[in-house]
């Protein structure tokens, strides 16, 4: 047996214990990934004041496709689609 050979074996010890460290932290972060999502955003707090109520009115320079102003009381009773496109 070479010399550095128990080297060798804790090395690659060490490099499964911490891709098995990563694995299981990712796992955990999927699992709980809206938790996490507004702990890094700092909006935990602010949703949970929201929940159960109506939807804030949108800001009045927002058009619609017909270049009216959209209300989201117009809407009420109605299956409504935000798509919220972002860069950043």
């Amino acid at each position: 047996m070479p010399a550095n050979g128990g080297a060798a074996k804790r090395g690659r010890g060490v490099r499964v214990a911490v891709l098995l460290g990563l694995l299981l932290g990712a796992a955990w972060l999927l699992a709980h990934r809206g938790a996490v999502q507004a702990w890094a955003t700092g909006s935990a707090e602010g949703v949970r004041k929201l929940v159960g109520r109506p939807a804030p009115e949108i800001p009045a320079a927002v058009r619609g496709l017909d270049g009216q102003p959209v209300r989201l009381a117009a809407l009420r009773g109605r299956v409504v689609l935000l798509h919220f496109w972002t860069f950043g």
